[in-house]
């Protein structure tokens, strides 16, 4: 799988007309952890940032849940 660049995933959200408010809910996750991923704002390697970007596809990675 090829890691989407956060262009390619601002443009799925257009096409698909969800927001990025409607994503956080449905997976769970903070609007502003999202926001800081789709910003470039976080290294996205751990924790939420980390799941957020592997499930948008911004990054190859696994998901551990405790």
């Amino acid at each position: 799988m090829t890691a989407k660049t956060i262009e390619q995933i601002k443009k799925e959200f257009l096409f698909s007309g969800m927001t990025i408010s409607q994503w956080s809910k449905v997976h769970g996750y903070p609007y502003h952890s999202v926001q800081q991923v789709l910003s470039g704002k976080s290294n996205c390697s751990r924790g939420k940032t980390h799941e957020i970007a592997v499930l948008l596809g911004l990054k190859e990675g696994e998901i551990v849940k405790n």
